[in-house]
């Protein structure tokens, strides 16, 4: 994560800054990180100022909270769901409340989730007793795994062999039977993430998803033009913030599980 100045444009590694520690620019300007609720150059805080927490003050219109759906039943199994519509588990629901608790303070300006139970369920939540459009859509879907639907890891290494290696040398091209590529997920996923942000300019958006759809666009985020990264996690109804800048996508937050407990 960085601090970007807003006079221009140098970036800054927050993880270089303790809370309320300044930092002067090379052009001359005051860069500070206040601390994780940080106050805009307007006086105003973020709820009213339309921005997330660890967000460097003024430097940004649009930010995407976007989660992973809470735990399903097949999740606990370790059973590839893909575009099965599985509800949310007890687990699930609880999950849901306690992000749904963290994000009370946040005020969006829209929604979005992928029309599967799972995430419109998780969103459901997170929206009670708000005013917030929801819109649902097949974009924000989960990968169509196809024959590997419903399998474990271990079932689809032993029925799928050759398959199952492929996708490990190759997972931005290689297919399950009948199923799609991340490639082919990417060219789903991206183009939706870029039109919420063409629609909503500025604010706090919410954007429910699943762990494909996430992984495949924080991976984007990270390396524009290189290879899909996989040295990360997405864990269910993990909090992750992403900015949308004059500099383009930049990550806030990643996986945050502290609400959890």
């Amino acid at each position: 994560m960085a601090i970007v100045c807003s006079r221009c444009g140098r970036e800054y590694d927050v993880t270089l800054f303790q809370f309320g520690r300044t930092v002067r620019c090379e052009c001359g300007k005051t860069v500070r990180r206040e601390s994780r609720m940080t106050i805009g150059e307007d006086g105003r805080k973020p709820e009213q100022a339309g921005v997330g927490y660890l967000t460097p003050a003024g430097e940004t219109d649009l930010f995407l909270y976007v989660v992973r759906h809470g735990n399903t039943a097949w999740n606990r199994a370790g059973r590839i769901q893909g575009q099965i519509d599985v509800e949310l588990s007890d687990v699930g629901f609880s999950e849901a409340k306690r992000l749904a608790d963290a994000l009370a303070s946040i005020h969006f300006e829209a929604a979005y989730s992928s029309d599967l139970r799972r995430c419109m369920q998780t969103a459901e939540i997170v929206l009670e007793g708000r005013v917030v459009p929801l819109t649902t859509t097949a974009a924000l879907r989960e990968e169509d795994f196809g024959a590997w639907t419903g399998k474990s890891y271990a079932e689809i290494a032993r029925l799928w062999p050759d398959q199952w290696k492929a996708r490990e040398r190759d997972r931005l091209h290689a297919r399950p039977e009948g199923g799609e590529s991340l490639g082919d997920l990417e060219q789903r996923v991206m183009p939706c993430f870029e039109k919420i942000a063409e629609d909503h300019p500025r604010g706090n958006v919410l954007v429910v998803t699943h762990g494909g759809p996430a992984f495949v666009f924080f991976s984007r985020v990270m390396a524009p033009d290189g290879k899909l990264r996989g040295n990360f996690t997405v864990a269910n109804c993990a909090l992750n913030i992403v900015a949308h800048t004059r500099f383009g996508w930049k990550i806030q937050l990643l996986n945050d599980t502290c609400h959890l407990g």
